[in-house]
């Protein structure tokens, strides 16, 4: 099995988020998943932890909570239209990985 790379909002589902975690490392090792907090050390440049623990993945499981759109930050700016918002650059990054799969269709014998 390969890695397993969560992603979440803090401010809106850390606590499901860590549920689901608490329930796969009883399947996987914990070597095998991705949380932000226990993976990414302080004083680190995130966005390339992120990055190529997102590269190095075979899952990624993506937690939407009931804010995670409309997300704010101090400023009162919509969280997901910033730049530097690390869910964006996520969503942006999987848009530009997305590779729709193929559908092939049997042919039926004769």
């Amino acid at each position: 099995m390969g890695k397993i790379f969560i992603s979440y909002r803090r401010s809106d589902s850390a606590d499901a988020t860590g549920r689901i975690y608490d329930r796969l490392i009883r399947h996987f090792s914990r070597s095998q998943i991705f949380k932000d907090v226990d993976n990414i050390p302080a004083a680190t440049n995130y966005k390339a932890v992120i990055m190529d623990s997102m590269r190095a993945s075979n899952i990624l499981l993506l937690i939407i909570g009931r804010d995670w759109v409309s997300s704010k930050d101090e400023k009162g700016n919509t969280r997901l239209l910033l730049p530097e918002d690390p869910i964006r650059i996520l969503t942006m990054t999987l848009k530009s990985w997305w590779r729709p799969w193929k559908r092939y269709s049997r042919a039926k014998a004769c």
